[in-house]
């Protein structure tokens, strides 16, 4: 499981944009549940990596979802929704304050300006 949460960290950083707000990490976390909710219904992985298909943090996603088993039970799906959502927006978060870190200590010629 670490390899995969390394797997999404290193997705999401690769296209992260520096001006990402927390509305950015809500909707990478709406996303993710999307995608849980998708495996949980029994949707083909096939058919959920076509659908995401050209955005890796979305592949990735996707992969992590078909890494978890699929439940039987509304309140274990909706737990593993949740948790999806949570792991995507604390990731995207922590990739978000360590972006704007770097770009703090930065030099103003670096920067552009």
């Amino acid at each position: 499981m670490n390899k995969i949460i390394n797997a999404i960290l290193l997705a999401i950083a690769s296209v992260f944009p520096a001006y990402a707000t927390e509305a950015t990490c809500a909707q990478q976390a709406q996303l993710a549940g999307t995608i849980m909710r998708a495996r949980q219904s029994g949707v083909p992985m096939s058919k959920a990596m076509d659908i995401v298909r050209g955005s890796r943090v979305s592949e990735v996603m996707v992969e992590y979802a078909y890494s978890e088993p699929r439940y039987l039970s509304d309140l274990y799906i909706d737990r593993s929704v949740q948790e999806m959502e949570n792991m995507a927006y604390a990731i995207c978060h922590k990739i978000q304050n360590e972006v704007q870190r770097q770009s703090a200590r930065k030099p103003k010629a670096e920067l552009g300006t």
